[in-house]
């Protein structure tokens, strides 16, 4: 079992978790004065006759209050490491990746575009809501890997609903980032890592596809200065699955009259 203390001396404010039961009780005590010579015992007292029957396998001190985030990622990798099991029964729930939709690598329609931007999408979830732990991303291509931090919300939610046509994506609850498009090659492994939990993903990509588009605009009668709406140019190019477009256009193409021929009447 693993258990784990965390105290604000200004507050008097503490926590203290075990992992059988996976939960926290709190409470409030005046900070105490450890600045004397007394003897600090693990596992025993100043009876010889009380004692702890078992083995203490690790402990950890720490010279300040840990922020929740802290003490919770601290706790998980302990309870992992001795108990084989993270605390709160957080759990990485779904993986997205989104460039035109948000899908997950394992839809069947999935591929995403080399070279392009990616967004990277983990639902985190545990039924208790404890204070979210660090969720990072392990990027590895071609014998070099970064990491990358996802941010997302403080209290992780007990569940996320999935599914096609279910999950409603958003990015209050869940945790989320941006893969450069340097790194979206093919080849990429993906490691996402909540607590101590990880799951690694190889996403299929394919080619840095490059669209030539080339518009002309064809007017009748007369030439005139009106044009699409600001931005239209890039509304296309981030809804297209293309790394990038090159969009040529050649304008004030005007047919000053038009020729319909006659047609068969009965």
């Amino acid at each position: 079992m693993v258990f784990a203390f965390n105290y604000d001396k200004a507050s008097g404010k503490f926590e203290l978790w075990d992992s059988k039961s996976g939960t926290s009780y709190n409470n409030t005590v005046a900070a105490a004065d450890f600045s004397s010579s007394q003897t600090l015992y693990l596992g025993t007292s100043e009876n010889s006759s009380q004692y702890m029957d078992g083995m203490i396998g690790e402990v950890k001190v720490f010279d300040q209050v840990l922020s929740a985030v802290d003490f919770a990622a601290e706790r998980d990798a302990l309870a992992q490491k001795w108990v084989g099991a993270a605390s709160g029964g957080v759990t990485i729930d779904a993986v997205y990746f989104a460039q035109t939709h948000v899908m997950k690598a394992t839809d069947p329609y999935f591929g995403l575009v080399g070279n392009r931007n990616t967004l990277l999408k983990v639902h985190v979830v545990s039924p208790e809501t404890p204070a979210s732990p660090p969720v990072t991303a392990l990027l590895t291509l071609n014998g070099q890997s970064t990491n990358l931090t996802l941010t997302g919300p403080a209290v992780l939610p007990a569940s996320i609903p999935d599914g096609p046509g279910v999950v409603q994506h958003s990015y209050s609850n869940s945790f989320t980032t941006l893969i450069p498009g340097a790194w979206v090659k093919a080849g990429l492994s993906v490691k996402v890592t909540a607590g101590t939990n990880q799951v690694t993903i190889n996403p299929l990509i394919g080619a840095p596809t490059k669209l030539l588009l080339t518009m002309f605009d064809v007017q009748f009668f007369s030439d005139t200065s009106g044009d699409y709406p600001a931005g239209w140019d890039s509304e296309i190019e981030a809804k297209w699955p293309v790394a990038e477009l090159d969009l040529r256009r050649l304008r004030h193409v005007v047919f000053p009259e038009l020729v319909i021929p006659p047609r068969y009447v009965n």
